[in-house]
């Protein structure tokens, strides 16, 4: 197990002992919720005490209030055990949206990214047809370089061939 923790990436690692710290505290919530509620039926005899987190009249479907079920709740370890699982799903919704948040935020970090890719590979392709233009030119002034020197070669190659024949009458 100690092997395969060391060879997760730091990142990776560091996410999970956030996440696990998270579940270890709402666990501890829920522990000293439970026992509270263990300790009042306890002291009533009854076991007619109820958490201050739900009502003892009636308590409305927690997971889902569309459904219009309605439950009596007089055991206060259930009442507790309800408040934590109410607990529990509302830290589950409010990471959900920090992930949500996170996910729309990345989503504009890469539209911007792909933005800049888009505007540098326009500039790299206008450098590189500008190069390509530079490259045309030099050949050609190469080519009219290398024909300028072979017509004064021939030049000088006359003027030799007259020169001897002018002094010599």
């Amino acid at each position: 197990m100690f092997a395969y923790c060391f060879s997760r990436s730091p990142e990776l690692t560091i996410s999970l002992d956030r996440r696990l710290a998270q579940q270890t505290k709402l666990l501890k919530e829920r522990n000293a919720t439970l026992l509270r509620a263990v300790n009042s039926v306890k002291s009533s005899p009854n076991n007619s005490a109820m958490s201050t987190a739900v009502s003892e009249e009636c308590v409305a479907c927690l997971i889902d209030p569309g459904l219009a079920i309605h439950t009596v709740i007089r055991n206060p370890v259930r009442a507790a055990y309800l408040a934590s699982l109410e607990s529990q799903i509302s830290s589950l919704r409010d990471e959900l949206a920090t992930v949500y948040k996170t996910q729309g935020q990345n989503a504009q970090r890469l539209l911007a990214m792909n933005e800049t890719l888009r505007e540098k590979e326009e500039l790299a392709r206008i450098d590189n047809e500008s190069l390509r233009k530079a490259k045309d030119e030099l050949a050609a002034l190469r080519r009219k370089v290398n024909q300028h020197a072979e017509v004064m070669q021939e030049k000088d190659r006359t003027v030799q061939v007259r020169t001897p024949n002018i002094s010599s009458p």
